[in-house]
């Protein structure tokens, strides 16, 4: 093929994770040629802290939960341990300069409450996703639950990490409303005490991103 200047290529304004880059490559002065994707050479994980509310009617939450050991507080929303399922609601933005719909995942950061040996609580995030002008009072799909590990002293923090289904059409700029909830009467949750979540983010991998 004959030589091409670059000004005379086609411009490629939306490029695919399979296209690739030439680079020089050029270990210990030895410079190869190779190449590599879109998707390799943008890639990147991106959290996205998430806004923690509490359902309409609800009472006691938040709660403020004193660290004894370190003297300070720690706030937070309680799930309780009980006879009846508890439900925290939160919501977040995806970023608008999202190449493609990336995978994702809601990370719970939550502390344990009460001394615990090898015990477990039942988790179930709810999510969807919704563009500008479109009706905010949908009904959250429900992802698998996971059973969350406690650890095996009080007070300490802890993670579960819920992986969402994308398939319902998220895309950059969207809102995302969800729930979490806990059911203390599911047979795998044997902890006998509260829990104090403290956080929860989305994270995704990011393709095409600035």
């Amino acid at each position: 093929m004959a030589d091409t200047k670059l000004t005379g290529l086609t411009i490629i304004t939306d490029p695919q994770t399979a296209d690739e880059f030439y680079i020089a490559d050029d270990p210990g002065g030895t410079p190869l040629s190779k190449s590599i994707t879109f998707e390799s050479l943008t890639k990147r994980n991106l959290t996205v802290p998430c806004t923690l509310t509490v359902p309409e009617g609800t009472v006691a939450f938040p709660d403020v939960h004193d660290l004894v050991t370190a003297s300070t507080h720690v706030t937070g929303i309680v799930l309780p341990d009980g006879a009846a399922t508890s439900t925290l609601n939160f919501k977040a933005v995806i970023p608008e300069d999202l190449h493609a719909t990336p995978a994702m995942a809601a990370r719970i950061r939550f502390m344990t409450q009460a001394a615990d040996s090898d015990h477990a609580v039942r988790l179930v995030v709810g999510t969807v996703g919704i563009a500008v002008n479109e009706v905010l009072d949908t009904a959250p799909t429900d992802e698998t639950e996971v059973t969350a590990e406690c650890a095996n002293a009080t007070e300490t923090m802890n993670e579960a990490e819920v992986l969402i289904d994308l398939t319902t059409d998220w895309a950059a700029g969207d809102t995302v409303v969800g729930h979490l909830t806990r059911d203390p009467t599911d047979a795998v949750d044997d902890f006998a005490g509260d829990i104090l979540v403290v956080g929860i983010e989305l994270m995704m991998d990011v393709v095409g991103s600035a």
